[in-house]
């Protein structure tokens, strides 16, 4: 007859850690991490804002929006902008629609286009999650163009849009339009507890935009006259 076997507390916590050791490893390691957002940098712009701006295409007010889309995978501003008429300017309105995506080797790029026909390719930079750059070579003696915002410590945002001419330095640009901008009121909720419609498009055109990621853009095309609106 087999002496009986004395299980004590040692014994116990001894067998219960052989059994974790003889786990797989990926029983433990618990549910993957999720993926980095390489559009999570330019976070600090989604939103309405509502902007005065100031430059070459005269005084201008007005909204723009940065939204998400497509299931997180792009990132769209819409603007528009109504200018008066000046001496030697008929009155003008204006629309355009800039798409932030993740490009080959995970480049963050940008393409605009607008109502009167022009259409820029930026490559973007962000910078602490406070700046954000867009930029774009000129192609065969074209202009180039820079978007710049930066997200100021009272909460503002500062916009500039920057052309170089074929005849300037390479890091050489003039500013032809520049504005700051108030993040709009979130909506109230409609009575029947869904999100109330947004009122109109976005407003002000293009501007600036300073930050960081790569920056292989591919130019403008529309010759050296800027988008009227570019700037919000």
């Amino acid at each position: 007859m087999r002496p009986k076997t004395a299980w004590t507390p040692a014994t116990f916590l001894f067998l219960a850690a052989f059994a974790l050791a003889s786990l797989p490893g990926a029983a433990l390691a618990g549910p993957p991490a999720a993926a980095p957002d390489p559009l999570a940098p330019l976070d600090f712009l989604i939103g309405t804002w509502n902007a005065e701006g100031h430059g070459a295409p005269g005084q201008t007010t007005g909204p723009f929006t940065f939204a998400r889309s497509l299931q997180n995978h792009v990132i769209v501003r819409t603007s528009s902008a109504d200018y008066a008429a000046a001496p030697g300017k008929p009155a003008a309105h204006h629309d355009d629609l800039m798409v932030i995506y993740v490009g080959e080797n995970d480049e963050l790029r940008a393409d605009y286009y607008d109502s009167e026909g022009h259409v820029i390719r930026y490559g973007v930079t962000v910078t602490d999650g406070k700046e954000a750059v867009f930029a774009g070579p000129a192609l065969g003696g074209t202009s180039r163009f820079r978007l710049t915002y930066t997200l100021a410590e009272d909460g503002t945002l500062k916009g500039r849009f920057e052309m170089g001419f074929p005849d300037q330095p390479p890091d050489l640009y003039t500013e032809y339009l520049s504005w700051t901008a108030h993040r709009a009121p979130s909506a109230p909720a409609a009575a029947s507890g869904k999100p109330a419609a947004a009122k109109g498009t976005a407003r002000a055109s293009q501007g600036g935009a300073k930050g960081a990621a790569k920056t292989p853009a591919s130019g403008a095309k529309g010759g050296t006259t800027p988008p009227p609106g570019e700037g919000k």
